[in-house]
């Protein structure tokens, strides 16, 4: 049978129930929080554990060491643990130059003064407006130093004359920040001051060469690209969306940072920042209705499957940084509009502007189209207008409904995203295949009778649309 422990703690508190045991064996810890004195005795520790001996304040120790110069760092601690002999710093005052000894502590000696003082000096002319840091240099051999007075130059001249006609001698000769990065410092001056101080560390850096930036949001590379202008550096975009970042160079261009920085700048302008978004900035966010966001090709080859057509545009599509859907508009027209991404407006319009004519190449060489051209596209899949198309402006000035995108049902490996099935070829899909030639091959006959037709049509329609007149239905 087993039964309870009960040895009485020296402590007096309370014990903790537990069997008994061998003498070899010691009882639980006491866990009664109490107040001890601190391990140097200047202070008392409250919410101390019972069982805990060693207490220590967590202040500095301060006594004097065995040096007469220096005081003990380490934390409170025992009597006699203090750090001896003496490792620290000297720190007296030199005799010849007054500087701090910064060799390691020689109490009782004296400091020795046989090398040069390596202390940083700043150097001034005359009128206080060159300066220049230098080591000290002072020894036994050359108790003077390196102290000597600095020759005054033309910029001290016209640092007098400031001065003579009560103007600000620190003035740049133009004002070092444009409006756009002032309008961008005003917006965000905590973005706007952690990187205008990124730039005059880069600046002063002897050896970086390049700063690269982590990927960030249009406004602010905007910004970068802005503030780099200012202070005569060099930027590049890089990266697609949304990883997209800019990078800083120094430039044949550079010479020198401002002098103020923004915050300065603005304290020392007479007139208020400018608070109204600049003209500049508001051109560059203008939107424009008329953004071309897809491509068109028209006119396809009689005959041309969609698996081909898919090929064939690969060869063009497969180097572009977009992804593209491919829907039929009618039998004989191809929209290329770009899947959703996290690029804007007019980074697409630049990317299918600069896709455009590589596309109307292939078309014409491999004769897979009539022409190849850019649109806008809407959300709902309809036409809004086509490059260089006159009818598209008379149609939907008379409220003609726009052409409606209906998209295929088959599938692609490289810039297409379309749904389906494999594209297999088995019988069926042959008989269908024929069948839609033999049915391209009538309506093209078709349309070729009625092309007078259509042409007086549509020049009567332009004219209805000059003179007012409604177009009859």
């Amino acid at each position: 049978m087993r039964f309870p422990c009960a040895r009485e703690k020296d402590c007096n508190h309370p014990v903790v129930p537990h069997p008994c045991h061998p003498d070899e064996e010691s009882c639980p810890k006491c866990p009664y929080l109490t107040e001890k004195t601190c391990l140097c005795g200047k202070k008392s520790v409250k919410s101390v554990p019972c069982w805990r001996d060693l207490v220590s304040c967590g202040t500095g120790c301060g006594k004097k060491l065995s040096c007469g110069s220096h005081v003990c760092h380490k934390i409170c601690h025992k009597g006699g643990q203090c750090d001896e002999p003496c490792k620290q710093q000297c720190g007296k005052p030199k005799p010849m130059c007054t500087h701090s000894c910064l060799e390691a502590c020689h109490a009782p000696f004296q400091c020795s003064e046989d090398k040069p003082c390596p202390a940083k000096v700043q150097l001034t002319c005359a009128c206080g407006g060159l300066k220049s840091e230098i080591k000290c240099g002072a020894s036994k051999t050359n108790p003077s130093g390196n102290k000597k007075e600095l020759k005054c130059t033309d910029a001290c001249r016209n640092r007098r004359m400031a001065l003579a006609f009560e103007l600000d001698p620190e003035r740049e000769a133009a004002p070092p920040y444009s409006d756009e990065a002032i309008y961008f410092y005003m917006k965000d001056k905590k973005f706007a001051t952690t990187i205008e101080a990124k730039f005059r560390t880069f600046a002063d850096s002897q050896t970086s060469k390049r700063l690269a930036f982590q990927p960030m949001r249009s406004p602010q590379r905007a910004f970068l690209h802005i503030l780099a202008a200012d202070f005569g550096f060099e930027s590049e975009s890089q990266d697609p969306e949304p990883y997209r970042s800019v990078i800083i160079f120094k430039g044949s261009n550079f010479n020198a940072v401002p002098r103020k920085t923004i915050a300065d700048y603005l304290a020392a302008k007479p007139s208020a920042p400018p608070t109204a978004m600049p003209v500049s900035i508001q051109q560059l966010r203008k939107p424009r209705k008329d953004a071309h966001n897809a491509i068109v090709l028209k006119g396809i080859r009689v005959g041309l499957l969609s698996a081909d057509l898919e090929k064939e545009l690969e060869l063009v599509l497969k180097d572009s940084q977009l992804r593209f859907n491919m829907q039929w508009t009618g039998d004989e027209e191809v929209v290329l509009e770009p899947k959703t991404s996290s690029l804007a407006t007019e980074q697409i319009e630049l990317e299918l502007t600069e896709l455009s004519p590589k596309l109307k190449r292939l078309v014409a060489q491999k004769g897979l189209a009539e022409s190849a051209d850019l649109c806008s596209v809407d959300r709902n899949g309809q036409i809004l207008g086509r490059q260089g198309s006159q009818w598209s402006m008379v149609a939907s000035s008379k409220g003609a409904p726009a052409t409606k995108l209906v998209q295929t049902g088959f599938n692609m490996k490289n810039g297409f995203s379309i749904f389906g099935g494999d594209g297999a070829a088995g019988p069926s899909n042959q008989r269908s295949t024929e069948n839609l030639k033999k049915k391209l091959l009538d309506k093209k006959k078709e349309k070729e009778r009625e092309k007078e037709e259509v042409v007086e049509d549509w020049e009567m329609a332009a004219d209805d649309e000059i003179t007012g007149s409604p177009v009859s239905s």
